[in-house]
């Protein structure tokens, strides 16, 4: 079963993360394409999927480390190796210009 974040750049809707049996794929909304910025100089504008086997880097990096991924993991009951699900559950909390949700607003 794929699972879907929205992810949203100073408040912008950035584009899709959708996690798939084969891997992570990020492809940028059209609008965004003509309003906003690239989230990241490795990931320039483009109608085309970008797509990894992980978690792209940029998003990541997002994540919790140490005890407070730990406390994240226990609470919210989800596997510390699963970096997506953690920041599906804590992108919204980011510090910076990213947020990811869950729910696309």
């Amino acid at each position: 079963m794929d699972r879907i974040a929205y992810v949203y750049f100073n408040g912008l809707f950035a584009g899709p993360i959708i996690e798939s049996f084969e891997g992570f794929t990020f492809i940028y909304d059209t609008n965004y394409i003509m309003n906003g910025t690239p989230i990241g100089f490795n990931y320039p504008f483009t109608q085309l999927k970008y797509f990894s086997i992980n978690l792209f880097p940029i998003f990541e990096n997002l994540v919790s480390e140490g005890w407070l991924l730990d406390l994240q993991s226990r609470i919210q009951r989800i596997d510390k190796k699963d970096k997506f699900g953690i920041l599906l559950n804590n992108g919204q909390d980011l510090i910076g210009a990213i947020t990811v949700r869950k729910d696309k607003l």
